[in-house]
């Protein structure tokens, strides 16, 4: 179980405006283990990696960034899928809220806390996707569709792929004056 207050001081210490902790998946198979974003896996050697993409599995939110995704952003809440989001909101939260260089690009704005990693149990719950092969290629059809939306919609933002390269590492070794944030835990 990953502990909670070691998860928000670390996301509150590295500034990013979404974070997510360091995960491995449940599963059967190795298939089923697989993560869709390798670079969300812990890494031993960092306390948390900035990263230019933050699955929305269950990433934490800064206040305004959830007011820029559910309110400021026509397009950013689809009927059907979640698909695109995570690939557009690191930049889009970069470009509304950081200041300088940090601006140009989501790899400020989102990070992956690896002092706090979780397994995540994978129950499948969501019936459209999981159910039988039909039903799953008719969401993946839709998921697709939604994908390509964020695309062409916010091209300025958008992160192609899955990305394996954090931007950088904070040591699980760094100096306690990086670690400290001024907050009591």
């Amino acid at each position: 179980m990953t502990d909670l207050p070691a998860f928000l001081a670390y996301a509150r210490k590295s500034k990013a405006l979404l974070a997510i902790p360091a995960f491995t998946q449940a599963g059967n198979t190795p298939a089923e283990r697989e993560l869709t974003y390798k670079i969300q896996a812990p890494n031993a050697s960092c306390l948390y990696r900035h990263v230019p993409i933050v699955e929305v599995i269950f990433a934490l939110f800064r206040p305004a960034v959830l007011d820029l995704i559910l309110v400021k952003c026509p397009n950013c809440i689809a009927e059907n899928t979640t698909w695109g989001l995570d690939h557009t909101w690191c930049g889009m939260a970069a470009h509304e809220f950081l200041e300088g260089d940090a601006k140009k690009d989501g790899t400020r704005a989102c990070v992956v806390v690896d002092a706090t990693p979780m397994v995540h149990a994978n129950f499948k719950t969501i019936k459209e996707k999981y159910d039988h092969r039909k039903v799953e290629s008719v969401y993946n059809d839709m998921g697709i569709a939604d994908l390509k939306r964020f695309h062409d919609n916010y091209p300025q933002f958008f992160v192609p792929g899955h990305p394996d390269t954090a931007v950088d590492c904070i040591a699980r070794s760094a100096p306690a004056e990086v670690l400290s944030d001024g907050y009591n835990q």
